[in-house]
C-alpha cells in the first residue's frame, strides 16, 4: 500500500510538471510575421514658413531701493517748490522730505507713483496747486513731465486712491486741512498724468 501511495505521489507531481510545461511553452503567443511593406513614392517636406526674427525688447531695469534711500527729486516750478524722495512713507522718512508709498510704482514702472509728504512742513504750498500744473519727478534716469488733472479731499481711509487707474500716472498725498491743529482728519489727493516725452 505504501508503494502505490508513492507511485500516485510520482505520477501527480509528473501530472504538474507537465501542465506547468504546456501552459508556459505550449500556449505562449507565436509571433505574428511583419506586414509587408508596400513601397511608395517618398512625400516632399512640408513646407515651413520661417520663423520672423525674434526682437528682444529689453526691459527697462528699475532700480531696487532700500528703506531710506534718495530715489531722487519733485518739483513744481509754478509753486517754487524742489523736494527730496526717500523711499517709505514712515515719520523718520517724512521728517527728511517726501516719501515714496510702498507697494506702489517706483519711477520707471508701469502704474501710480505715490508720494506723500506733511502739509505742515514739504508740501504746505500744495494747497495753490491747480489741474495742468506741471510736476517734475527727477531721478537718476533724468527728469519726467506730469501734468496735475485732478485735486480731490479724502478719508485716510480711502486708499483706492493709490490705485493704478487711467490718467492716474502719479499721485501725491498730504494731510488735509493744511492749517488744522493735531492730526487731520482728511487726506489732500493730487492725480497727474504722465506728458509725453
Amino acid at each position: 500500500m505504501r508503494r502505490a501511495f508513492v507511485i500516485l505521489g510520482l505520477l501527480l507531481a509528473a501530472a504538474i510538471v507537465a501542465g506547468v510545461f504546456v501552459s508556459r511553452y505550449l500556449n505562449r503567443p507565436v509571433p505574428l510575421p511583419p506586414a509587408p511593406q508596400i513601397a511608395s513614392a517618398p512625400k516632399p517636406p512640408a513646407a515651413v514658413p520661417p520663423k520672423p526674427p525674434a526682437i528682444a525688447t529689453p526691459k527697462p531695469q528699475v532700480p531696487a531701493y532700500r528703506h531710506g534711500e534718495r530715489i531722487g527729486e519733485i518739483a513744481i516750478p509754478r509753486l517754487k517748490l524742489a523736494v527730496p524722495i526717500f523711499e517709505g512713507d514712515d515719520d523718520a522718512t517724512l521728517k527728511r522730505g517726501a516719501g515714496h508709498v510702498p507697494h506702489t510704482a517706483l519711477p520707471g514702472q508701469p502704474g501710480n507713483i505715490c508720494i506723500a509728504a506733511h502739509r505742515d512742513k514739504f508740501f504746505r504750498s500744495l494747497r495753490f496747486i491747480k489741474p495742468h500744473d506741471e510736476i517734475v519727478l527727477e531721478t537718476s534716469e533724468g527728469p519726467v513731465r506730469y501734468s496735475v488733472n485732478s485735486v480731490s479731499i479724502v478719508k485716510p481711509s480711502d486708499v483706492q486712491v493709490l490705485l493704478p487707474a487711467p490718467n492716474r500716472d502719479l499721485t501725491l498725498v498730504t494731510c488735509y486741512p493744511f492749517y488744522y491743529l493735531g492730526h487731520a482728519p482728511k487726506r489732500f489727493i493730487v492725480h497727474a498724468t504722465r506728458e509725453p516725452a
